[in-house]
Parts: C-alpha cells; sequence; structure tokens
C-alpha cells in the first residue's frame, strides 16, 4: 500500500508467486492519489493474478467512507504496508483495522532497526530486522450487535435440501414453511392468502434434488413463475422491502451438484429484468448463496442479519467467497534453460496493442500433410491489426480459418529439408511454424525473405504460384 513507484511496491515484489496455478485470491493495490493509482494500473494491471486499484488517503482529514465504492469493511486477510506506516496515528491505524478481517495480519517493511508502534488495537506479533507482523483485534468497535433475522418470511424448500434444517435453526414463530409444490402456477396466483404476505420481509428458497428433473430446467420454471407473480403482488400490496435468497448446495464453488447451477444465471437474468420493467417499486433484493454444508447455514443466519453489498456469494467452512472477474490466459510452458523453444505473438487481450506478448507454445504434432517451417520473416498486415484491437466483427473471425490470431503470411527455411519457401498460416509471426503443405510454396531466389512473406495475402491460392513466377520474370528481366 502506498508506495508511489509502481516497480517497488511489496505486491510487485510477490507477484510470480501470486500468479500461481490453482490462486483463488484477490488482491489489492491502494494509493495515496488518484495520479498514484492510474500510475500502478498501467504498470501492472496486465499481469494474470487478480489485481484491484483503489485510492485511499490515510492522511485525510475526512474518515474515508467505506460503505460505499470499491473497498470493502473487514475483507482483507493481510495488509502489506510500506515503511510510511511507521509515522501512522491512531486514527489511520483504526482505518487499517477497518480494512482487516478480525484478527487479520498486517505486515510492515520498513528499514534496518526502525520500531513500528501500532495503535487501534493491533498488537505486534513479531518484530524483525527490516520487517514487522501485526495483528487486528479479533473483533472490531464497528462491529454491529447481533441482530435478529428480518420476519415474517417464506422458507420454501426442494426435497433433501437444507430447508428442513434451517427451520430449526431459525426457531421463528414467523418463520413460514412453503411447500415446494406451491410454487405451481396455479398457487402463485393467490400470494396474498400466504401468510405474512403484505409484511414479509423475506423469503429463502432452498435447492435440493430431484431425479425427475437433472439439468434443473423445472426449478427454473418455477422459480420464473414464482417471482413473475410475486412482483405485481408487492407493487400493489407489500408495506415493507424484502429480501429473496437462492440457497443452492455446491451449484457455484467446487461444483458437485450443477443442476441447481442454472439458477445462479436464471436470477440474475431475473434481478436485471426486475429492476429495468419496475425499478425499486416492487422492493425485492435478490441474493445467491451456495453452502457446502448444512453447517454453513450459521454463516447463512450472519448474512441474513447484515446488509452486504454482495449478491452472490459462497459458503465454505463458515468462510465467505465472493465471485470475481480474473483475467483467463493460457500459461506459457517454462522453459529449461539452455533449450531452445518455439514461440509465438499471442494476442491476450483484444482491444488494446498491450495485449500482445511473445509467448512460448508446444507445436502441434506433424501430420502427414504438415510442413514444419523456421520462420525468417512475417508480414503485417492491416487485418492483424484490427484483429488486435477487437473491431472485426465475431463472425468474420468464425468463417475465417485464421481465426483471431496476429500474422497471416510469412517466409522461412523448411526444417527437415532446408528448402526456402512463403507460406500463408494463422498465428505465423513465430519461430517455428506448421502449414499444410498446400499453403507452402517455394520462395524464388530473386525474392527475399521479406518480399516473400508480404505478397501471399493479396492472392487467392490457386494463382499465388503463377504470380510468384511472374514476378520473378519481371524481376529477372530489369
Amino acid at each position: 500500500m502506498r508506495a508511489t513507484v509502481p516497480l517497488k511496491t511489496i505486491l510487485n515484489q510477490c507477484l510470480d508467486t501470486l500468479e500461481g496455478a490453482g490462486t483463488q485470491a484477490e488482491f489489492w493495490l491502494v494509493s495515496d492519489t488518484q495520479e498514484q493509482t492510474r500510475a500502478h494500473y498501467d504498470a501492472l494491471h496486465s499481469h494474470d493474478s487478480a489485481l484491484r486499484f483503489a485510492c485511499l488517503d490515510l492522511a485525510a482529514e475526512q474518515t474515508p467512507e467505506l460503505d460505499a465504492g470499491l473497498l470493502r469493511p473487514h475483507a482483507a486477510e493481510i495488509l502489506l504496508l510500506h515503511d510510511d506506516a511507521v509515522a501512522l496515528g491512531p486514527e489511520q491505524w483504526l482505518l487499517l483495522c477497518r480494512l482487516a478481517v478480525p484478527g487479520g495480519l498486517a505486515l510492515v517493511v520498513h528499514g534496518d532497526g526502525i520500531a513500528v508502534e501500532p495503535d487501534g488495537g493491533w498488537t505486534t506479533v513479531h518484530a524483525g530486522r527490516d520487517t514487522t507482523l501485526l495483528q487486528a483485534p479479533d473483533a472490531t468497535a464497528d462491529s454491529p450487535e447481533p441482530q435478529k433475522l428480518p420476519a415474517p418470511r417464506w422458507v420454501i424448500g426442494e426435497p433433501d435440501s437444507l430447508s428442513a434444517q434451517w427451520l430449526a435453526l431459525l426457531d421463528m414463530p414467523e418463520a413460514y414453511s412453503i411447500p415446494h409444490a406451491d410454487l405451481e402456477d396455479d398457487r402463485v396466483d393467490s400470494l396474498g392468502d400466504w401468510p405474512g404476505a403484505a409484511d414479509l420481509q423475506a423469503i429463502d428458497i432452498f435447492c435440493g434434488a430431484d431425479a425427475q428433473d437433472p439439468t434443473g430446467q423445472h426449478l427454473v420454471t418455477r422459480l420464473a413463475a414464482f417471482v413473475k407473480a410475486l412482483i405485481p403482488f408487492r407493487v400493489e400490496q407489500a408495506r415493507r422491502p424484502c429480501r429473496l435468497t437462492v440457497v443452492t448446495h455446491r451449484a457455484a464453488l467446487d461444483v458437485a451438484e450443477p443442476r441447481a447451477s442454472a439458477v445462479w444465471g436464471a436470477l440474475r437474468s431475473i434481478s436485471q429484468e426486475t429492476a429495468a420493467d419496475v425499478g425499486t417499486q416492487a422492493a425485492i433484493d435478490f441474493r445467491l448463496v451456495d453452502l457446502g454444508s448444512a453447517a454453513d447455514l450459521q454463516t447463512l443466519a450472519w448474512l441474513g442479519a447484515h446488509d452486504l453489498r454482495e449478491r452472490e456469494l459462497a459458503v465454505r467452512n463458515n468462510r465467505v467467497w465472493a465471485p470475481r472477474l480474473i483475467h483467463v490466459r493460457e500459461r506459457s510452458p517454462v522453459v529449461p534453460a539452455g533449450e531452445e523453444a518455439a514461440y509465438r505473438l499471442a494476442l491476450d487481450n483484444p482491444g488494446q496493442i498491450g495485449g500482445l506478448q511473445m509467448k512460448t507454445y508446444e507445436p502441434a504434432p506433424l501430420g502427414p500433410h504438415d510442413v514444419e517451417i523456421d520462420v525468417a520473416a512475417a508480414a503485417l498486415n492491416f487485418r492483424d491489426i484490427m484483429v488486435t484491437l477487437g473491431l472485426l466483427p465475431a463472425l468474420s473471425c468464425e468463417r475465417s480459418a485464421l481465426g483471431r490470431t496476429v500474422g497471416i503470411e510469412a517466409s522461412g527455411i523448411v526444417r527437415r529439408v532446408g528448402d526456402a519457401v512463403a507460406f500463408t498460416q494463422g498465428g505465423c509471426i513465430t519461430n517455428r511454424a506448421v502449414a499444410k503443405d498446400h499453403l507452402v510454396f517455394a520462395k524464388p531466389p530473386s525474392l527475399s525473405m521479406e518480399e516473400a512473406a508480404s505478397v501471399l495475402s493479396v492472392m487467392s491460392p490457386p494463382t499465388i504460384p503463377w504470380c510468384i513466377s511472374h514476378a520473378c520474370a519481371r524481376a529477372n528481366a530489369y
């Protein structure tokens, strides 16, 4: 946090570890000013790890508001602080305490022999020569007192779901068990007759198992019909806001029950369409929670008593996980020292030139009509620029054998024969290419490698040999 030079941040020094396969953590780089935040983003955003960037001035006169914006209170398990943390005052340490989970850690990297004296309830776990490890208090000063779960509430559960355990845990007279069969079309039309309908504050729908509905099609249909009937009823008669939570089991993280996964996509669409059609008139707050086991119902109760900004959560061993978008990139194989490797120009992020990167790759095994070529020169065409910037229509890529690759024509030497050739092949900006034999043509001696690499894209394949020969004849005439 709060380092001026991007490459000298503690986070940058940890990127090799953070980008390891299987990493499921989110990392934030927090800066004092918008200018520093932008500089950190420009320098580090292209890495594979899930990096986020935010601005938070710890020295500001007014306490920053964490209930809005990007940063969440009590979300960081560990804070990495630079040596300027030594000069922080009590209010700044309290703010850092709000960022950390109860009992979270803070690692301060500082100069030799400098003592870190935290405030705000932080305790020193270990003081080293150039690092100090701190721990936040187990309980936070701003933690609200335990609240009762909102009621009246409906609990609707499929067979073999956790709805029965949930009702036993609630132990509330105004928690009404609604049979899942009541979600049939002819029964949802009379929602006004259901208990506590006008004052309803919560609806919990538990997904279970149904051997007759292995894909979840009927489950989604019933849910959509229920919400369709619920919206006009609430617009006309509801007196209180209502949170509708769909609870699935192992359907969103480490998926073991994919049947209920369809509900996640369905409820996302339903919530967006509801907001577009009636806005806030229905006063329905849609939530999705995926549990790992019945033991996670304790955390579900905690979530029900608090208003988190996250609308989609998974709970495993009473630990809360939130979905995040991350870069999904093909990782290049590691090349041992001294070993020759095949590499090519790959496009990771269409839409920006910075998305281009040379990466090693494993060439496909050669077939009976394949030619392996050591590339000497490759042409750059306007199409390559359009592909890189993401300006080509999707259909143009789908109907092309070149796809979304960069480079379509090149020249080089056939590895096993030694002949100089020109060829056309998608993704040919590489040191080693494999092309079909009917797309490979002998290079005329009068053409340089660079010239041969630049003539193929303007000619259709049947005319290429004739055009190359004709070009040679004209060149010899001069």
